[in-house]
């Protein structure tokens, strides 16, 4: 018999007490020589399925599969204390980390459970309003003097078409501003207001965005029925819902500032950004997220200034750069705006008001909260053994080799691009980076230095290959470039900068092309196969016995 390790066990299984049966909690369905499963714990792993797994546990078969994986999960767990790793000092910051949001998510979700219902009257006045669609065109350009000409062409019967495609900054400028064909809800502000106030054909005023000046068309306009209009109000009844949860969340937030009497000191954080700007001695513009360790030279009086206060709790400088060093380089604040700071500052508070209420709510020992960290527990030390028995697993080469012959349409080079790009906040960086480009500087050194992008500027900016219909976005300005060629553009992620540096067209790919793809897939099967003969040989080894006979009279209850 084949012993698998399902996702379901991999994801920790553990609950209460449910279901009924005539056998007594404490007969026992499998043992082996240092452990047992009775039917208390087969009914409380059960418990912890997702309601789609739970309907499937209806037959015999289907239980003596469930319990096979419960002696498998136990096994592994046993392996993770032989190997110590339920002491590893990373494991219990995990599970720490499981801990806290575990509780957050119970404590926000019984405040949010008091949300109001959507009042129908307004969602059968939004249902109407979401039947009129229109095709918006659209024209961004940088400032004032440049709107005002635009609007003077349009008066003067320069198709807007025409002057989006020579003249808008955004995206939509290559394709003579077409935005698309779009109902309110997709819109967000200024955009839904100068949209919606627009009759068929219409030309708007110009209007100021954080993204520059805009003028914007109606092409068409028309109330289009939905093919299931109950669906759609259903949709609409969800929104409804979800704003109200949202609003419930930020009153309770808002209720516990009060209640702790929360002060942020804002001369405090100005200082401290001042002491960072001081840290990373850099003139004009900076990148938004930093790739590097920064840490202020603060005397000891200034680390123990506090930045935020709350009945018994305090959050000194000395915290503050303590907390920026532990999150991710993507999520620390822009360390020298006071802005970006106070935002960072803001959420240890809320996280800190949590803890606090969480303590005097004793919600660590509510049942859910156990429940989810005991499920964290069993998925992270399950996962950390499965790596650690397979992790000197090989594919052979003459599976790789077998594979590739078998199935040779499978494996081909599709056509593409590889491509580089730096994003920056301005135009007049852009046109900076432009320059320096020209004047033969290198566009790998400029992106790390100067992209606010977290994922390309690390790399030089590389985008790495991105195969046709991926991105039609991209593939729209690739198709208009040559190799080597950079473009300027503006997207929803700021100013950017693209350089097309490799196009692929499609063809079979060789075997030294395919063999790391085939290796990728087959590695999977292989740590499978394993991790069953790992399984296989401990329960041999400490005696399992399974009674799948009492597994009859059990009733499992969704």
């Amino acid at each position: 018999m084949r012993y698998v390790l399902t996702a379901a066990v991999l994801a920790g299984l553990l609950a209460a007490p449910a279901g009924a049966t005539s056998l007594g909690p404490d007969v026992v369905l499998a043992e082996w020589n240092d452990g047992k499963i009775t039917v208390r714990e087969y009914v409380d792993w059960y418990k912890q399925l997702p309601a789609g797994e739970k309907d499937t546990l209806d037959t015999a078969e289907a239980k003596r599969a469930f319990l096979e994986n419960m002696i498998n999960a136990e096994l592994m767990l046993a392996e993770a204390e032989s190997l110590g790793i339920d002491k590893h000092e990373d494991m219990r910051r995990i599970l720490e980390k499981r801990r806290f949001s575990a509780v957050s998510t119970a404590i926000l979700d019984r405040a949010m459970a008091r949300a109001a219902e959507p009042d129908e009257r307004e969602v059968e006045a939004i249902y109407r309003e979401q039947l009129t669609q229109v095709d918006v065109l659209r024209i961004m350009v940088d400032t004032h003097d440049q709107v005002m000409a635009l609007m003077d062409s349009i008066a003067a019967g320069v198709p807007f078409e025409d002057l989006a495609y020579r003249y808008s900054t955004d995206v939509t400028g290559e394709r003579g501003g077409f935005l698309g064909t779009l109902r309110k809800a997709d819109l967000e502000e200024p955009w839904r207001t100068q949209v919606f106030r627009l009759e068929e054909g219409e030309v708007s005023e110009p209007f100021y965005t954080p993204r520059g000046w805009a003028i914007v068309k109606v092409d068409r306009k028309a109330v289009v029925e939905p093919e299931n209009p109950e669906a759609m109000r259903q949709g609409i009844r969800k929104r409804i819902k979800k704003a109200n949860m949202f609003d419930e969340q930020a009153a309770y937030i808002d209720s516990l500032n009060l209640a702790y009497n929360v002060h942020i000191y804002g001369d405090a954080v100005i200082g401290l950004c001042a002491d960072y700007a001081l840290a990373m001695g850099a003139e004009g513009e900076r990148p938004a997220v930093v790739s590097e360790d920064i840490v202020p030279d603060l005397t000891e009086e200034q680390k123990e200034e506090p930045v935020a206060t709350f009945t018994g709790w305090t959050f000194t400088c000395d915290d503050v750069v303590n907390a920026v060093l532990s999150h991710p380089y993507p999520a620390r604040p822009t360390l020298d705006d006071p802005q970006s700071m106070m935002a960072f500052i803001g959420r240890q508070v809320k996280d800190s008001l949590i803890v606090a209420e969480a303590r005097k709510l004793g919600a660590y020992d509510w049942p859910d909260v156990k429940t989810e960290v005991e499920r964290a527990r069993r998925r992270r030390y399950a996962t950390r053994v499965y790596r650690t028995l397979t992790r000197d697993v090989e594919v052979p080469a003459d599976s790789i080799r077998a594979e590739f012959e078998r199935h040779r349409e499978r494996y081909a080079t599709p056509a593409g691009h590889t491509a580089s790009k730096i994003v920056v906040a301005t135009r007049s960086a852009a046109d900076s980076i432009l320059a320096l480009l020209e004047e033969g500087e290198s566009f790998e050194d400029l992106a790390r230095r100067r992209s606010i992008d977290p994922f390309t500027a690390p790399k030089g900016g590389s985008m790495g290959f991105m195969p046709l219909g991926r991105d039609v976005e991209f593939d729209g300005f690739f198709e208009a470039m040559e190799v080597g060629e950079t473009k300027y553009f503006r997207s929803l992620e700021g100013h950017v900068i693209l350089r097309l540096e490799e196009r692929r067209e499609a063809k079979p790919a060789t075997f030294e092309e395919a063999a790391p793809v085939i290796r990728k897939n087959l590695i999977d099967y292989y740590r499978s196969k394993a991790l069953e003969e790992w399984l296989a040989a401990e329960r041999e080894t400490r005696g399992v016995k399974v009674y799948p006979e009492r597994l009859e009279p059990i009733v499992l209850v969704p």
